[in-house]
């Protein structure tokens, strides 16, 4: 029932957002896709979630593990830290709770892993598409679209920090598929990064269309910078900065643990 309510609840989501947008005629091709998925959805389930039931697999209770998460962590149980080290991971753990994708664990979890582990990758796909789904529609100057874009993001980099800074992802074997996962968060970076570019007059000359916001963010996270398109004012140039770092961060980040990975 509850991933039958979740299902239901992201097609009348979908749907809202078709009725209420100003969509291009092309995006109306939405709503075949969404009766398509309607139609199909056992097999979808299926494709998602396996052959096993889910009923026959194990629940966990994502929000109780997180609790003895905090509680672990600020007693020092599983790490050897003090100071600023051990309050930036009491920070990470604790800033879970202010965004969705706790609680999207939450209630997939009482289904079983693997439906937790399902939805996660459609809640992660989801979000790199938002921003996209806003520069395509030409939303970026919504205040509402820009909020959401920057919640989202923000999180993003949240689960970054907590993957690759948290000893328990560590024990996860399942690096590959937190790879594809990273890279997923990586385009949803660009992306983002392209509606705060679109949002306002940051730049030598109006981005035109979708395919120039996500040019010039990603020129910018590959610190390439052709000079064809640059900002000319501080809140520009400030925003530029701020990717440049955090992807920066990102990447050695990202790097250092999946070496790290190979390396056990």
């Amino acid at each position: 029932m509850t991933i039958q309510f979740l299902y239901a609840y992201w097609l009348a989501l979908i749907g809202s957002l078709v009725s209420h947008c100003n969509f291009h005629r092309k995006s109306f091709g939405v709503l075949p896709l969404i009766l398509l998925i309607f139609i199909m959805k056992k097999h979808i389930f299926k494709f998602l979630f396996g052959n096993e039931p889910l009923e026959n697999q194990k629940s966990v209770n994502a929000i109780k593990l997180h609790l003895e998460s905090i509680k672990k962590t600020w007693e020092g149980v599983d790490y050897d830290d003090f100071g600023m080290e051990r309050i930036f991971r009491l920070f990470l753990i604790s800033a879970r709770f202010l965004f969705p994708g706790i609680y999207l664990d939450q209630a997939f979890g009482r289904v079983s892993i693997t439906a937790q582990k399902a939805a996660k990758e459609i809640y992660v796909l989801l979000k790199m598409l938002f921003p996209f789904f806003i520069l395509y529609n030409g939303l970026s100057s919504n205040p509402i679209f820009l909020f959401l874009n920057v919640y989202f993001l923000i999180e993003t980099f949240i689960v970054i920090f907590d993957r690759i800074y948290l000893s328990e992802h560590s024990k996860n074997r399942g690096y590959k598929r937190l790879l594809l996962l990273l890279f997923i968060n990586f385009m949803e970076v660009v992306f983002s990064f392209g509606v705060l570019y679109a949002s306002g007059d940051y730049l030598n000359k109006p981005l035109v269309d979708y395919i120039d916001a996500i040019y010039f963010s990603l020129m910018t996270s590959a610190t390439i910078g052709y000079g064809d398109i640059h900002p000319i004012n501080s809140d520009g140039k400030l925003i530029s900065i701020a990717q440049a770092l955090s992807t920066l961060a990102y990447l050695v980040l990202f790097f250092n643990f999946f070496s790290s990975k190979r390396t056990d």
